[in-house]
């Protein structure tokens, strides 16, 4: 099939959002993802809490490894007078889930405290709107207890793996096409009219000080990602071809990815992604190698990419009953035209439509790879109807003898990103 016109949007049905992981139950219409934990909960069954713990936000951390409760749930029976606060897992408690889905009356605090009427049980979500806004009121998620953005409510969850090797630039590239999409606007050429942090995590702050302003203003490099923190989570409200959904997306360690017992135990968000972004650390192309200075070589990693691009792809086709989009993107290209007189099109300014400006470079990567005697790669590609390759510079120059940033623009970070988001809504997409 032609790869342009299986992109076109006139032969894309817009996705059942997940229904390879749907619940065993029937889900009703507020059955979601969590962001979190990444299972499906009921939004009927979530208490209503105030966000506001001990004088500051609860910022929720995914947690998703081996995630337990924060603590025992009391016995629903057990209320406090109608003049006390009700405390569970350490939040105040507006709205007790348990309690409406016994069948009794249902009980709300906030019906008490502020004069408004309660939900009834099984018929509509409780309005977050009844309680005052000072208390920052918020669901907590059923299964890990952690606080839900309020954008759930209206929009499910989709998961976007990013992942690569040891050194593949994963940190890097996060920076700039989550900076990118957020504050330049450069999803918008894709149908993405909508890019935002929540408010409900930490994303917002984490995205400016940590990412932004290390990468982009200060030019400092980011040493590897260590593999004993948990993984950094960001959330984000999006908005594809009106289309509303939440993404979420981690920065996670090469060494917790190329583990297959890790990745088995702990990287849930893998198994039960909706499009994935693999990216290629062209310094360990054997045919390059040899052209680069010592100081970007880096030392022989624990895992092979093309292994790892195996067995990624392995566990996507055997947890979805659907072909999952894949983007396989060739970061550090600058390299490649610096040290290997490469060029391609993805070094000239994006075409006005996307679908044949992507195409192209996806054609002309296709074509490097092969040319660079990656052919694996191509091949493992070429099994899919669903994949596109791109290439990319999240530096945009090699760094300079101090580790730090030359004064150089990145390059292409937002194709893959921007591709992955259509692929997520749109289905079918075959795009080779």
């Amino acid at each position: 099939m032609d790869r342009l016109s299986g992109i076109a949007d006139g032969l894309a049905g817009l996705a059942e959002t997940g229904a390879q992981h749907a619940p065993a139950r029937a889900p009703s219409a507020y059955w979601r993802r969590c962001p979190y934990c990444i299972e499906y909960i009921d939004l009927l069954r979530c208490d209503v809490v105030s966000a506001v713990r001990h004088g500051a936000h609860a910022a929720s951390q995914s947690a998703f490894d081996n995630l337990e409760p924060s603590g025992p749930r009391p016995d629903p029976d057990g209320w406090a007078d109608g003049s006390e606060m009700v405390r569970r897992d350490g939040y105040e408690v507006f709205f007790d889930a348990d309690q409406a889905q016994r069948g009794h009356t249902p009980r709300s605090l906030a019906g008490d405290l502020f004069g408004h009427a309660p939900a009834s049980a099984g018929e509509r979500l409780f309005p977050l709107a009844n309680i005052d806004p000072r208390k920052i009121p918020r669901r907590l998620c059923e299964r890990c207890r952690h606080v839900l953005p309020a954008e759930l409510d209206e929009r499910d969850t989709l998961i976007l793996a990013v992942v690569g090797v040891t050194g593949a630039g994963k940190t890097h590239y996060l920076a700039q096409a989550l900076t990118e999409g957020a504050k330049r606007g450069s999803l918008h050429r894709f149908g993405c009219t909508e890019f935002a942090p929540t408010d409900t995590d930490d994303t917002a702050r984490m995205l400016h000080e940590k990412y932004y302003t290390r990468v982009v203003r200060r030019r400092e490099l980011f040493e590897a990602t260590n593999p004993a923190e948990a993984p950094r989570q960001f959330t984000f409200t999006v908005t594809v071809d009106n289309r509303r959904f939440l993404l979420v997306t981690h920065d996670i360690a090469g060494e917790s990815l190329t583990d297959p017992y890790q990745r088995a135990q702990n990287l849930v968000f893998l198994r039960r992604a909706d499009a994935m972004i693999f990216l290629l650390d062209p310094t360990e192309f054997d045919a390059v190698r040899p052209r680069l200075p010592a100081q970007l070589i880096e030392q022989d990693k624990p895992a092979d990419q093309v292994h790892l691009l195996r067995q990624c792809l392995r566990e996507l086709d055997q947890t979805s009953a659907d072909e999952i989009p894949v983007r396989v993107v060739v970061a550090k290209s600058d390299l490649l035209t610096s040290y290997c007189q490469i060029r391609g099109p993805w070094l000239h300014p994006p075409a006005r439509d996307w679908r044949e400006d992507i195409g192209r470079i996806s054609d002309e990567v296709q074509g490097m790879l092969g040319y660079l005697n990656e052919t694996e790669v191509v091949r493992l590609a070429a099994e899919r109807q669903r994949t596109l390759f791109h290439a990319v510079s999240s530096l945009g120059a090699p760094p300079q003898q101090d580790h730090r940033l030359a004064q150089a623009e990145p390059i292409r970070c937002s194709d893959p990103l921007g591709a992955a988001l259509r692929g997520m809504i749109h289905r079918p997409m075959v795009t080779s």
